[in-house]
């Protein structure tokens, strides 16, 4: 029988001088400009934001042979584009990927690496960096790359087989695989693989054991696939306490990466325990501020999976929601008549009833003060003190600092500077016309 790897390997089997294929640079400008790293690469490309560089990488993940990352970007981290890369879902999951990573404290620069390296990072650079430490680097990661190629291949045709359901040839390339070069990097995949072909088949003790085989190889480094599939079988079966006990292992392994305290809060949710659930997103929004937008997405796609509505996740009682619709219903029939602030007094009541979503409560408050300043200065009737158009700045300022990111706070306060821009100057403290300027400076003139 012909081995399956041998007629798809023709084009790696010649050696190269610089990686074929191109380079794909995220807000590294210093790595892109550099002509010895050009020369390593066939082709690069720059791009800014994390936004972009997936843009370019989903439309044709074919075209790249490796990516080179910051960690700090405009708008997610690195460690976001890594994680989106490793999807396993895409064929090209392992395409190489380096990470450059701040190195401010011992501490933190330690907690990163460990996250970046379950995810499978391929190289880390700490910053701040010199261009010789650059060279030497990509140099030996360029010999990295032509030493494992073959294996990423390899891996590359087995996940596509699995995914189009050809689970004999799946199998019958991961019979392959004796045939190359170990690699402590890879060679975890194949257990893996294994595991999913398996579980395609509805033999979930033999997946078990083959994800339990790829963890233990595994080691501390690329154990997330392996811990993800085993947590999904384990819940898939029924077997939340093991399933809570393996996302509590992997959390001791990487305490920054959120998504293993996620998992425990899905299982919360799959039996019904809501404050559990809960309790888990507070503590890691409050242990990860920065990544606040990053919780709250995959908090809301964990709700959708399991149809929870909000008021079952905030665990209101009958007799709480009955009034939430009350004074809801009381707050449009004072929005209707002008009397913003009977309907202020409404959502503030409703916001210590409901406390575990303030935000949303305080987005319709700051919105509902600067409607009522424009109605005062339409009528005449505005005071001196400003009050509501203060009121309004402030509480859209409060929700920033919950979540930098909140699009309707944003353009709420753009508006307000730029229909109230002379006011401005002089009603409000200095530094809180700092602060207001930062959030949008970026999108109007100021």
């Amino acid at each position: 029988m012909n081995n399956p790897i041998s007629k798809n390997m023709q084009t790696v089997n010649k050696p190269v001088k610089t990686i074929i294929g191109s380079a794909l640079v995220i807000d590294a400008r210093e790595i892109f400009f550099d002509p010895n790293i050009h020369h390593m690469c066939e082709k690069m490309l720059n791009v800014t934001t994390a936004e972009e560089a997936l843009k370019n990488y989903s439309s044709d993940t074919n075209k790249y042979s490796l990516i080179i990352s910051n960690w700090k970007l405009q708008d997610k981290s690195g460690i976001e584009v890594l994680e989106h890369v490793r999807d396993i879902n895409h064929p090209s999951f392992l395409i190489p990927f380096i990470l450059l990573i701040p190195s401010d404290t011992y501490d933190e620069l330690i907690s990163y690496i460990a996250w970046a390296n379950e995810l499978g990072v391929d190289d880390i650079i700490s910053t701040p960096f010199t261009m010789d430490k650059i060279v030497s680097k990509m140099k030996l990661f360029v010999e990295f790359h032509f030493n494992t190629i073959k294996n990423r291949a390899l891996f590359h045709y087995a996940a596509t087989h699995i995914f189009n359901g050809s689970l004999d040839e799946a199998l019958l390339t991961l019979d392959s695989y004796k045939t190359l070069s170990p690699s402590i990097h890879y060679d975890h995949y194949e257990p893996f693989f294994r595991g999913l072909a398996a579980e395609k088949l509805d033999d979930t003790k033999k997946a078990e054991q083959y994800y339990c085989q790829s963890i233990t190889m595994s080691g501390k480094r690329n154990f997330a696939h392996g811990i993800n599939a085993l947590i999904k079988l384990l819940v898939k079966t029924k077997r939340f306490d093991e399933a809570i006990k393996a996302a509590e292992d992997a959390f001791m392994k990487s305490p920054l990466n959120p998504q293993w305290k996620l998992h425990e809060a899905q299982i919360y949710l799959i039996q019904k325990e809501f404050k559990k659930a809960e309790g888990i997103y507070h503590f890691l929004i409050n242990q990860n501020p920065k990544y606040q937008l990053y919780i709250n997405k995959m908090i809301e796609r964990f709700k959708k999976e399991q149809n929870i509505d909000a008021d079952q996740m905030n665990n209101l009682t009958d007799e709480q929601r009955g009034q939430i619709k009350e004074l809801s219903d009381k707050a449009k029939t004072y929005i209707e008549n002008n009397l913003f602030d009977q309907a202020i007094r409404m959502y503030l009541t409703m916001m210590k009833i409901d406390e575990t979503d303030p935000k949303k409560y305080m987005e319709i408050i700051a919105s509902l003060n600067y409607k009522w300043y424009k109605t005062l200065t339409a009528s005449g009737t505005l005071r001196n003190d400003y009050k509501t158009l203060i009121n309004a700045i402030d509480y859209t300022l409060e929700i920033l600092r919950m979540d930098c990111t909140d699009s309707r706070a944003i353009k709420l306060l753009i508006k307000i500077v730029q229909n109230e821009k002379k006011i401005l100057n002089k009603i409000l403290e200095p530094r809180i016309s700092n602060e207001v300027i930062s959030y949008v400076k970026d999108h109007i003139t100021v």
